[in-house]
Parts: structure tokens; sequence; C-alpha cells
């Protein structure tokens, strides 16, 4: 078995991934954070099956022994500790505790989220390697139409290359990150089901509570309808007094978003906790469901008998 990267620590994970601390030429370690970065080991066809775009430089090469192993780096590692994407190319790194070992930086690609669509990448860099002999090897397939048709295929090929590798656990790419966000889908949908049911029994409370206030001032109301009080006013009455509260909820809510928003952030993906066309998309379906809450009772009200009001009084 080959030995690992180093300068690499080992997370338990296999010589393809873990966390690199690492100096750079030029670089003065003592006046800046010290530089530590994901490894991946890589094939230099692997940013394009995988569709990482080149920002800067050329993609490595696996180079003879003996001389520098040629990598790439994130625009995330380019940025943070090698001043940018162009100046980062040609930039010579070597892995802490290793100084006869050096990587040369052939150029620089764009950032992959690797942990999780909601967590930003991370500085990482890629050796352009043959691949190690070990159990944790991962290859990738880019294939056109459905990928399941080429699975004997490509079984038979790294077969035919090292018979002794066992090729198991083959699936698309979008199973897999189905699979990972199996829990978050799981969650999702048990708060869509408890928003949902928020949402009914606010609606419910709305008209309820409208018809309960319309039923106690039904004697008013008639009286006024029979003392020439147009219907559209009525209606209008009862309309607005629905919008004023809706107008407090709703202004409540946006205030304990506004507070809660450092908690709500980590089960977001996509926007902000602040993002106004989210919130403003809200804001005016609940507006939407009270009025529509608001217009039965209110046109019932508006429309009623005023010589039956005051029979029955």
């Amino acid at each position: 078995m080959a030995s690992p990267v180093p300068g690499m620590i080992d997370d338990g994970s296999g010589f393809q991934f873990g966390i690199a601390r690492l100096t750079i030429d030029g670089r003065d370690e003592t006046q800046q954070d010290p530089a530590t970065a994901q490894i991946r080991v890589v094939s230099p066809s692997y940013f394009g099956t995988m569709q990482i775009p080149l920002l800067a430089g050329e993609l490595c090469r696996v180079v003879p022994p003996n001389t520098p192993v040629e990598i790439m780096v994130n625009s995330a590692f380019a940025t943070r500790y090698l001043g940018g994407a162009p100046a980062a190319v040609g930039a010579i790194i070597r892995p802490r505790g290793a100084p006869n070992v050096a990587f040369s930086v052939a150029g620089v690609v764009g950032d992959a989220r690797e942990f999780a669509l909601d967590r930003a990448a991370v500085p990482s860099y890629y050796p352009c390697r043959i691949a190690y002999a070990t159990p944790a090897l991962a290859f990738l397939v880019r294939a056109r139409g459905d990928p399941s048709g080429i699975v004997q295929v490509v079984q038979a090929k790294i077969k035919e290359l090292e018979p002794l590798r066992a090729v198991y656990d083959v699936a698309p790419l979008p199973e897999r990150i189905g699979e990972e966000y199996s829990d978050d889908r799981l969650r999702t949908s048990a708060l869509a089901l408890f928003a949902g049911t928020a949402l009914a029994l606010a609606c419910l409370g709305v008209y309820g509570t409208l018809s309960y206030v319309v039923g106690l001032r039904r004697r008013e109301v008639g009286l006024r309808v029979a003392l020439g009080a147009r219907q559209s006013n009525i209606v209008a009455q009862f309309l607005t007094k629905a919008l004023r509260v809706v107008a407090v909820a709703c202004a409540v809510g946006l205030v304990l978003s506004f507070a809660f928003s450092r908690a709500l952030s980590g089960m977001l993906f996509g926007v902000s906790p602040f993002d106004a066309v989210t919130l403003g998309g809200v804001v005016a379906l609940v507006t939407t469901v009270a009025v529509i809450a608001a217009l039965v009772p209110a046109v019932r009200a508006a429309r009623v008998d005023p010589m039956t009001v005051l029979r029955d009084e």
C-alpha cells in the first residue's frame, strides 16, 4: 500500500481525503494564519468530469518522479493564501514537516461544495497523481443518457486494467446527493407540514373571530342597513379591521424572524433570513388569505335583512 501524502492529517477516510498543513514559498507564516487545506487526490480528467471550471493556468499533469508534483488549487485557496487566481499559478507549496517535498500550482479551478450545498467551499488543493492502491478509491464517469446502461462496460474495463479490484456500490450522482440530503428532506417536510397546519389554523381563527364579531353586531348592522348605510361601507369596515389585525401579526412575525435569523440561517439554502422576496411573498400570502377569510362574513353581514333582525330582537 502506498504511503500517505506528506503533511496530511489522517481522518480515517483514506489517502484521498484529509486536511493538510502547508507552507508556501515566499509567504511569511509567522505574520499570517497557517495555511491549511482539504486534499483531494485526483487524476487530471477529474475537473472535466465534474465540470469544475478552470479559472487560471492549465490543468495539472502526472509528472515524472523526483519533480514537483503539479497540483490544482480552488478559488478559495488562491484567494485566501495566494492573492487571487492569477497570482497563484506557479506558486510552490510544501507539506509542513516535509521540506524536501514540493508541489507546484499548475492552475486554479472553481470552488466545489463538497461537504454540503449549504456549506461554503473551503480551501482545497488537488494533487494530480496516479491512483493510490487503496480500497477507498472512487471512479467517476460522465455519461449521456441513462448512466445505468454503461455500468457493465465500466466494470469490465476496470477489471481489464486491474483484475483484482472489486467494483461495487455503483450509483448515479443525483442518487448519491439524494441520499446525503434525505434527513434534510425529512426535516423540510415536517416543517412544511407544521407551517401548513399553522396557516390553516390562522385562517380558521380569522374566519371564526370575524364571524363571531359579526354575530355580536348583527342588530347594529341591521339598523345601519335600515337607515340607508351602503353595503360597500359595511364590507369595507370589516375588511379594514381584519387587515389591521393581519398587519400587526405580520409586523410581529417579521420582528421575530429578524430576532431568530441566526437560528434560521442554518436551515436555509439559497436564500438568506432577510430575503425581501421571500418575506414579501409570505406577507402577501397571509394578507390574501386573511382578506378572503374576512370577505365572506363581511358580505354576509352587509346583506342581512334589517326587518328580520329587528323581529328577532
